[in-house]
């Protein structure tokens, strides 16, 4: 069993989702919002979060989209690491991220994608971060 690292507090939540199609452009966005705290599955770090952004359909005639995404985060004040000393509030944590999910063949999406990241929750030694990442997908 692994050690207990983050305090564990039961709570609840929401989460407000939505899209909108204008012919090849999607928009859409969330709010959630949290009162768990902790806990070493599933972690709950954040009281708040918004999400926005839009998506071009078939970007020059290839199955799939390009998007781009903006987020803000409000970390929930407080939460430590179990045995470490209290930290000052932590900061607001903002994103984007632009990406492009291909069609590859019937079966199998590709998506490359890049984050900047601004103030990242829990991270006190640096301003920004730069995370590249690519997905798959394969259909049975």
């Amino acid at each position: 069993m692994a050690p207990a690292v983050l305090p564990n507090k039961a709570g609840g939540g929401f989460k407000l989702a939505g899209e909108k199609q204008w012919g090849r452009i999607v928009g859409f966005g969330s709010y959630t919002y949290n009162t768990a705290e902790g806990g070493n599955f599933g972690v709950a770090l954040i009281r708040q979060a918004l999400n926005a952004g839009f998506a071009v359909n078939r970007p020059l005639n290839v199955g799939g989209e390009v998007g781009v995404g903006f987020s803000w985060a409000e970390p929930i004040d407080g939460l430590r690491l179990l045995g470490q000393p209290q930290r000052q509030p932590e900061k607001n944590q903002y994103g984007m991220e632009i990406y492009w999910k291909m069609l590859v063949t019937s079966d199998l999406w590709v998506t490359p994608n890049l984050q900047v990241i601004v103030n990242p929750t829990y991270n006190p030694g640096t301003e920004s971060i730069i995370v590249p990442g690519l997905k798959f997908r394969f259909f049975l």
